[in-house]
């Protein structure tokens, strides 16, 4: 059975076939091939984590071609870094990220953990293309990512930035990060995004029959205008219904911002328990990266109380 979450959103899109990305914790930047400015690829190269969850996820016993991660966490949207470094180095000149990457030069450690890799060759410059495959403690998949050298970032300074397609979590395309980020963006968000979206929820719970409101706000960051869609998906509780809102059309000089109330019946039987909400921004110029936001939303019975439960889920 189907339990249409968004009513008067309940359309497909393109007729093409949809797997939801539940993926929580993904590739979202790689640094392959430093600028020599910075040091040899032996040194500099990192590879960025972001965990899209809204909780701590432990990485412990994961694997990333070939490396198994050190006992750590990564926090709530947070970041992780692998990098190539080698703390014993005998040349003393260890710590090679940390000392290109600090809070002096706009790089906010404190937001990222750090896992030196004890320079594991983890393949990222080949003559071609390139694969890289995260996995969890007991060998299953969690994501992978394939780029080429011609895409950029190939010794000329920027990063590659990853840019997450919406409909098919295996359908992963790549950005050179942009100025004034020209050495990647470790531990920030990806500067190919150049509509940032900020989401405001009404509350957390709702019942049955009542309107769920949405306020969403974005803002276009570039020099330059940029126009797209503002569509939102959500899945339910069993993780087997997918529905697409139409979308909204959207229209924004440089530094400007608009903010958009949508607004959705919840049908009078939709399941109990937390929806997975995702909300992307796509700009009609492909050379712009879409931003995701992915939120939980929570549906009770018509017989609970559900401002009781969003005051016992604020403490």
């Amino acid at each position: 059975m189907t339990y249409p979450f968004m009513l008067a959103a309940a359309l497909a899109v393109s007729g093409e076939p949809y797997e939801p990305q539940r993926v929580g914790v993904f590739i979202n930047e790689v640094m392959y091939h430093p600028h020599e400015r910075m040091g040899g690829p032996e040194d500099f190269q990192w590879i960025e984590l972001y965990n899209a969850r809204g909780e701590i996820q432990t990485l412990t016993g994961w694997t990333l071609n070939g490396f198994t991660l050190p006992q750590c966490r990564i926090a709530p949207h947070g970041f992780l870094i692998v990098a190539r470094q080698d703390l014993s180095d005998p040349d003393q000149d260890g710590l090679f990220y940390s000392a290109y990457y600090h809070s002096g030069n706009g790089f906010p450690h404190h937001q990222a953990t750090i896992i030196d890799a004890e320079g594991h060759d983890f393949g990222l410059i080949q003559p071609h293309r390139v694969t890289l495959r995260l996995e969890d403690e007991g060998g299953g998949f969690q994501d992978e990512i394939t780029y080429i050298n011609s895409i950029g970032g190939d010794g000329d300074g920027p990063s590659l930035e990853k840019i997450v397609s919406f409909f098919d979590h295996n359908e992963i395309f790549w950005r050179p990060s942009k100025s004034p980020w020209i050495v990647g963006t470790p531990a920030l968000q990806n500067s190919a995004v150049a509509v940032h979206m900020r989401v405001q929820k009404e509350r957390e719970y709702y019942q049955q029959l009542e309107f769920l409101h949405l306020w969403t706000t974005l803002g276009n960051r570039s020099p330059y205008p940029a126009a797209g869609k503002l569509q939102t998906r959500t899945i339910d509780p069993e993780e087997d219904e997918a529905i697409v809102e139409p979308g909204i059309v959207f229209s924004l000089g440089p530094g400007e911002q608009q903010t958009f109330h949508q607004s959705w019946k919840i049908p009078e039987h939709a399941p109990s328990g937390d929806w997975l909400v995702k909300q992307v921004s796509f700009g009609q110029n492909q050379s712009l990266a879409p931003e995701i936001v992915e939120f939980t939303l929570g549906t009770v019975d018509v017989g609970s109380d559900a401002s009781t439960v969003d005051q016992q889920a604020q403490r």
